[in-house]
């Protein structure tokens, strides 16, 4: 009941414009936590925030139009993606990142600059960047490889509880721990 109660107050609190309620509101839309998942509703409420200037809804809000089939618009991910990057945003920066390094979203692929930014959220501390980061640096992706750094990218989003980094983390592990094979004489 205490997520159902706060969804109420949050909803109070949208309702006279408070950008972080407006936000944290949208994404419980978005992410069907605590009421019935309605990327409609979250776009709803996200754009509210957007279009106050904040840069966390604006970076979610690029995210819903990107991921939510139901309001997929390319378009308007980018718009929303890149007004984020540039606000500041870890989530926005991450996003614009992936864009330009697989070229999605109808952005022309543009490695160096996909990597500026995931670097820029990685600094900032997104988990998501820090994961992709580490692996451009592995596999010298657009980068000189660089195994001591990507270690270090690795560690990090691993540490905030990335799934996939932790994963990597254990095989590596597992791999380094492994006894060399027996010969037979």
């Amino acid at each position: 009941n205490e997520l159902e109660e706060a969804v109420v107050w949050l909803g109070k609190a949208a309702e006279r414009g408070h950008v972080e309620a407006l936000t944290l509101l949208g994404l419980s839309y978005l992410t069907g936590r605590a009421v019935t998942r309605s990327p409609e509703d979250a776009v709803k409420w996200l754009r509210q925030a957007a279009e106050k200037n904040y840069p966390k809804a604006e970076g979610l809000l690029g995210l819903a139009y990107f991921t939510a089939a139901e309001v997929r618009n390319e378009e308007e991910s980018r718009r929303w993606v890149r007004k984020a990057a540039a606000d500041g945003d870890p989530l926005g920066q991450t996003l614009l990142g992936e864009f330009l390094l697989f070229g999605r979203a109808g952005i022309e692929k543009n490695t160096a600059e996909g990597i500026a930014w995931a670097r820029k959220a990685a600094e900032q501390g997104d988990a998501r960047a820090q994961y992709m980061l580490a692996g451009l640096l592995a596999n010298g992706v657009g980068t000189e490889k660089n195994f001591v750094e990507s270690r270090f990218w690795l560690e990090l989003s691993a540490a905030q509880g990335h799934a996939d980094a932790r994963k990597t983390l254990e095989q590596a592990r597992g791999a380094s721990n492994a006894k060399p094979p027996v010969e037979s004489k």
